[in-house]
Formats: C-alpha cells, sequence, structure tokens
C-alpha cells in the first residue's frame, strides 16, 4: 500500500518541483501556454511572437509574469493538451541600481515592455530623447542571460523637468477667484432671499431670484470652461513617439497619465459631494443614502480602483503607494466645504463616513454651516476647492431656488527615494 501511494504522490511532486517558478510552453506550430500559479494549471496565452527563440521567450515571460526578465529552457518537454511543449522557466528581473541623483536634476526608469532587449546604445538613445539633451548618468538593469542586451535604464537628467499635467497650474487663479465670489455671493443672497421670504416681501423675493438666477448662469458658465479646460489640457504636452508603441514604460509617464486620470477621479469625487450637500440640504437622506450604496467607493480617497487598475501588473509596482498618497492630498485640497486643516483623515478606511458626519454639520436643512470651510486667506485652500464649490453653487443654486421652501549627503538612494525624486519632480514642474 505504502508503495502505490508513492507512486501516486510522483507525478504531483514531479510538478510542485518542476512549477516551483513561471514557466512558459511552447513548440512550433503549437498555441503558446504559460503556467498559472494561482489556478495550478497550463493557460493558452494570448501572446504569440511566432517562434520559440529566446527574444520571443523573454517577451512571453515579460507578458505574463511580473519581475521576469528573460527565459531559459528546461531541457525537457511536457504533453498539455495532447501536445508536448518546450517548457522554458522565466528568470528574475534585476533591477537597475539607482545613480545619485543631485539637487536640481531628477531621475527616470526605463523599462522594455512588450518588445525585444535592447543594447546600452539603444535604451540611452531612448534616455536622451526623454532628457531632451546629453544625460548625467545611466545605468541598466534586467539583462536578458549572457547577452549584452537589456530591458531597463535608470538615467538621471540636468535638463527643464518635461511639461507634464499639473491640475493645480492648469486651473487657473482666474477660476478660482470667480468660483470664490459666486460662493460668496450665492451664500449672501441665500440667506437675505430667506429672510424675505419670512416677511412676505414679494417684490425683495422677486429681485433676489433674479439676482440668484444671474449668479446661477454666471456659475455655470465658469463650470462649463472649466470642464473643458480640463478636458483640453494635459495629454497633448506628455506623449513622444519613442512611448505611443508600447515598447517602452517610463515611470515618470505612468505617474504622469495617472496624475492626469486622477483628476477625473477627483472630479467625479466632487460631483458627488456636491450631489450629498443638495441632498442634506433639502432634508433627504433618502437620496444621500442612494448616494452611498451605489457610490461609497468612489468617495474613498485612501483606496482608488483606479490606481489599482493601472498599477496591476506594472513593472513599477512602487508607484501604486505613491500615487495613493497623491491622491488623499489632492482630495483634502478638493473636498467641498471643507479646509484641508480639517481632513487628515482622509487616508484612513472610514473617512467617508467621518466626512458624511461633517457634511451633516455644515449643510445642514436650508443651512451653510461655515464652520468648516477654508480661511479666505489660505490660498493654496481656496485652490483647493475648484472642482466641487462651482458644481456646488450650480446644483444648490437650482434646488433651493426651484424646489419650494419646506538632504544633502551623497548616498545612493534607495528605489523609494528614486520615486520620491520623480514625485517631487511631478508637483514642483
Amino acid at each position: 500500500m505504502r508503495h502505490v501511494l508513492l507512486f501516486l504522490l510522483l507525478p504531483c511532486a514531479a510538478l510542485s518541483f518542476l512549477f516551483r517558478d513561471r514557466v512558459i510552453g511552447c513548440d512550433e506550430g503549437q498555441d503558446v501556454v504559460y503556467y498559472d500559479q494561482h489556478a495550478k494549471m497550463f493557460k493558452v496565452s494570448r501572446h504569440s511572437f511566432g517562434n520559440c527563440g529566446f527574444d520571443s521567450i523573454g517577451r512571453l515571460c515579460r507578458a505574463h509574469y511580473a519581475d521576469t526578465a528573460y527565459g531559459v529552457s528546461l531541457n525537457r518537454t511536457w504533453e498539455i493538451d495532447g501536445a508536448p511543449r518546450h517548457l522554458y522557466e522565466c528568470q528574475d528581473f534585476v533591477r537597475a541600481e539607482v545613480p545619485f541623483i543631485p539637487d536640481g536634476s531628477w531621475s527616470d526608469s526605463i523599462i522594455v515592455d512588450n518588445s525585444s532587449c535592447l543594447t546600452r546604445a539603444d535604451l540611452l538613445t531612448a534616455a536622451q530623447y526623454e532628457c531632451t539633451r546629453p544625460i548625467r548618468d545611466i545605468s541598466f538593469g534586467g539583462q536578458c542571460g549572457d547577452t549584452p542586451t537589456f530591458i531597463e535604464a535608470v538615467f538621471v537628467c540636468d535638463a527643464p523637468p518635461l511639461d507634464f499635467y499639473r491640475s493645480d497650474r492648469h486651473e487657473l487663479p482666474y477660476f478660482h477667484e470667480r468660483q470664490f465670489q459666486t460662493l460668496r455671493t450665492y451664500t449672501y443672497y441665500h440667506q437675505q432671499l430667506k429672510k424675505a421670504r419670512k416677511l412676505w416681501d414679494v417684490q425683495e423675493v422677486e429681485r433676489l431670484e433674479k439676482i440668484m438666477s444671474e449668479t446661477l448662469d454666471e456659475a455655470g458658465d465658469v463650470y462649463v470652461q472649466m470642464a473643458h479646460y480640463i478636458n483640453t489640457t494635459g495629454r497633448h504636452d506628455n506623449d513622444t513617439d519613442i512611448f505611443r508603441n508600447n515598447e517602452l514604460r517610463s515611470r515618470r509617464r505612468l505617474l504622469n497619465t495617472l496624475k492626469w486620470s486622477l483628476s477625473y477621479s477627483g472630479f467625479y469625487r466632487s460631483q458627488l459631494l456636491v450631489t450629498i450637500a443638495s441632498n442634506l440640504l433639502v432634508g433627504s437622506e433618502e437620496g444621500v443614502e442612494r448616494i452611498l450604496q451605489l457610490h461609497k467607493d468612489s468617495l474613498r480617497c485612501d483606496e482608488v480602483e483606479l490606481i489599482n487598475m493601472v498599477t496591476r501588473g506594472s513593472p513599477f509596482p512602487e508607484v501604486r503607494p505613491m500615487m495613493t498618497n497623491l491622491y488623499v492630498d489632492y482630495c483634502k485640497n478638493h473636498t467641498l466645504g471643507v479646509g484641508r486643516e480639517h481632513l487628515d483623515f482622509l487616508s484612513e478606511t472610514d473617512a467617508v463616513d467621518t466626512l458624511l458626519a461633517m457634511y451633516r454639520k455644515i449643510f445642514r436643512s436650508g443651512v451653510i454651516n461655515a464652520e468648516y470651510l477654508p480661511k479666505e486667506d489660505d490660498v493654496a485652500a481656496q485652490r483647493g476647492m475648484l472642482f466641487g464649490l462651482v458644481a456646488a453653487v450650480v446644483l444648490i443654486t437650482w434646488v433651493t431656488i426651484c424646489r419650494k421652501p419646506s538632504k544633502k549627503e551623497q548616498v545612493l538612494p534607495t528605489w523609494n527615494q528614486h520615486v520620491q525624486y520623480s514625485m517631487n519632480s511631478l508637483a514642483s514642474s
């Protein structure tokens, strides 16, 4: 019995040993397969590069397994779906050393994505194209076996940073000034209108409603202009021919793409906050609960599906926590009715509930409480209200009127420090 059990266990043991790492199965004329460690089975690859040569196997490895650079033959075949496949084990991607980055310089990492390994000369050309001038320093990583080719270059550049999209710069002070003026105008006439209604002063009510209507038109104009501005700035400065074919990925460009995309996530979050505020102003708890049931995750700043989606399978996993922190800071500057000094809790998992409790104080039925509003002399806080306040003026005014009242040491930086340099250059460019 013991011998029978041992015989039955041998195939499993062989599989366990054989597939301890990442494996590609390839044979001419057959579908390429890869071993799925989660499903514990081979699956057909959607990638095919025409043959089972060294270059093709390396590309397949990088397509299916994060942090791999190339593949080596295991010198054995395995029958999969009735056909033999030669097996190749994918090898680790050894990252490049990070050069020293002096003050005033910036760095980036460019990684081969879905193409062949590149020579030092090819990667140097790509780095200089990105830097726009001869680079200060460069190192190479992810050597492809014994060949003089690589999949990564980390370089240091002394040129001024590229004109990456920055929402805080493109959101011109002109818009901020108009929106705050509109908010103050709305708040003042909103209170005057309430008093006139209490006094049954029909003539004054009509006069104030006309002013409020004009304020609504002004707010709508600002809102439309801002939406158009967001849609027409950003990407046109961020593409270069070398990256359009997806052969190379740049950490700096990934950060930039995420930052540009997160402005839309932030815009949607602001719209949700506006809707919550308008429901609270008219005493509609049902409306608030409906929003929370359907869109609560979109109100979070500590966990953003867009970041998870874009960084999933990325050769730059270190970008995810950096972008999450950036988005939390963005949320602090773009939360309707609340100054950033009151929003340190936004990185917590229960932040939406905490914010809702504050909103119940700020937007009580028929009243706007200024307790948590940013200080008027706080310019940074004023910039933080870009999306939400203008939208709030539009929606809340509509509801109110139309509804009847009822360093210095020269040491090599770590990878996280390297990414922080990239983030700092994005934030300051």
